[in-house]
């Protein structure tokens, strides 16, 4: 996760993606995709995940 913003309510977090490498499963992405991102949001009364979204969504 990049960012998180909270309240009584909800949590809404924005995740940066990472740019998978070559090698296979051997190592972890570790590069960031520029301007790449899901967002989501967590009811907490709800206890319920919601997303990925993108910016537009």
């Amino acid at each position: 996760m990049t960012d998180v913003w909270w309240d009584d309510q909800y949590i809404n977090a924005k995740q940066l993606h990472l740019e998978a490498i070559e090698r296979g499963i051997e190592e972890p992405p570790k590069n960031p995709i520029k301007d790449d991102y899901s967002y989501w949001t967590i009811e907490m009364q709800k206890q319920e995940v919601h997303g990925p979204w993108s910016q537009i969504e």
